[in-house]
């Protein structure tokens, strides 16, 4: 369940601050994915892809 407080009426911020949380963790691209329905080997070949491309960026923050 995610809480968003909204004050002084000001939803605008609320709304970042709703979006920044979203990229954050994931739960744009969570929606994205579950919007159809993968085969087994095209979501396992995706998955795959994500791992690379996380240890990637892992290996540039080193640098």
């Amino acid at each position: 369940m995610i809480t968003v407080n909204v004050i002084n009426n000001d939803v605008s911020r609320a709304m970042r601050e709703l979006k920044k949380y979203g990229q954050r963790n994931g739960v744009f691209s969570e929606w994205k994915n579950r919007k159809y329905r993968l085969k087994p080997s095209e979501e396992k070949a995706r998955k795959k892809a994500e791992r690379i491309r996380r240890i990637a960026k892992q290996k540039n923050k080193e640098k």
